[in-house]
């Protein structure tokens, strides 16, 4: 019921960043707001992931330079 609220403020006009609402699982939510906010933190996980990918590979260069 939130998502379809949502929705309809969204298409209204109303900025994302003024429509809040407390949500415990954003994967069970289907709404624009919570799809955006998965994507946010599949970014988030993506970026540590690429960051510990580089560290990892760029230990193993050092050890294969020394």
């Amino acid at each position: 019921m939130m998502e379809i609220a949502a929705d309809a403020l969204l298409d209204s006009g109303l900025a994302p960043s003024s429509i809040h609402y407390e949500r415990f699982d954003y994967g069970a939510g289907k709404g624009r707001l919570d799809r955006a906010r998965q994507r946010q933190a599949l970014r988030v996980f993506l970026a540590l992931l690429v960051a510990m990918i580089a560290f990892i590979l760029r230990q193993h260069v050092i050890a294969a330079i020394n």
